[in-house]
């Protein structure tokens, strides 16, 4: 067959077929091209991956990259490839608090809860006090008053303070 006959180059290909006794013979074959490496298309970064990736940033460097928070490396803005990084040992490892960090965070956290419950103490006993002035309230009643209120609220930390 020749090109005048209404095939093009396009929809007619050659393979080599290989006869079994060292022999090789040439096929034509009509129809697609041999199906050529297709090139990946390049994602760009997503700023809606953040939420469901909120360890990922964009790179600086190029809007097709994603660089990991937590690690410090540069991942190809791909969700297959930062749902493989998310699954990484190095990422688990790195995501994990260390143990200074732990007993840091621990400490803070314990100390903004106590300084929480002296003002909610202190505000409590402002208004109580100012209740007992303006209704003309005896101090030796508002000395029993703190220990009927105590009894009254007996799971409040406030109450017990």
């Amino acid at each position: 067959m020749s090109d005048s006959d209404g095939d093009t180059d396009a929809t007619r290909h050659s393979t080599n077929l290989n006869m079994g006794d060292g022999r090789k013979r040439k096929v034509l074959k009509f129809g697609s091209r041999p199906s050529a490496k297709r090139r990946k298309r390049e994602q760009r970064y997503r700023k809606a991956w953040e939420k469901l990736f909120p360890w990922i940033k964009p790179s600086k460097k190029d809007a097709h990259i994603a660089t990991c928070g937590k690690c410090h490396v540069e991942i190809s803005a791909q969700i297959t490839t930062l749902k493989l990084h998310q699954k990484s040992e190095k990422h688990k490892k790195n995501r994990a608090p260390s143990a200074s960090q732990t007993i840091v965070e621990a400490l803070v956290g314990t100390r903004s809860n106590q300084h929480d419950k002296s003002d909610a103490v202190k505000n409590a006993e402002i208004k109580l006090v100012a209740m007992m002035m303006e209704h003309n309230i005896s101090f030796r009643a508002a000395d029993h008053m703190a220990d009927v209120l105590k009894e009254c609220f007996p799971e409040s930390a406030i109450a017990k303070a």
